[in-house]
């Protein structure tokens, strides 16, 4: 079962991928959040843990938005619960492995990569 603290990470960082916010939107949210997930999970705060780090490496200019954007969709992929999950930025799919109340995924659980980018 995934963590609420969990959950709402991967929703926020949904609606950056999918384009509904910009990536300052979304940094907006997740660091207030982040700097207070000590009572979470451990799972809870390695994934916040890794979405921080490529968040500042981008800051500092060591990453491009890109780069920072493929691996956060990477970064929660460990952390989804047990059904599979594969990210293929360059594919026409992205799996996710929940679905995400909103999300028009096709009958066999894909979310077309249109709806991503």
């Amino acid at each position: 079962m995934v963590s609420e603290p969990k959950q709402l990470i991967q929703q926020h960082l949904l609606q950056y991928l999918k384009g509904e916010v910009e990536l300052f939107e979304f940094e907006d949210w997740f660091m207030p959040f982040f700097w207070n997930i000590e009572n979470c999970d451990a799972a809870t705060q390695e994934m916040a843990g890794r979405i921080h780090i490529l968040i500042s490496e981008m800051s500092l200019g060591d990453r491009s938005v890109e780069s920072t954007r493929e691996e956060l969709a990477k970064a929660v992929r460990p952390f989804v619960s047990s059904r599979k999950y594969r990210t293929r930025l360059s594919a026409p799919l992205i799996y996710w492995a929940d679905a995400t109340p909103g999300v028009n995924l096709l009958p066999n659980g894909v979310l077309p990569l249109a709806q991503v980018l």
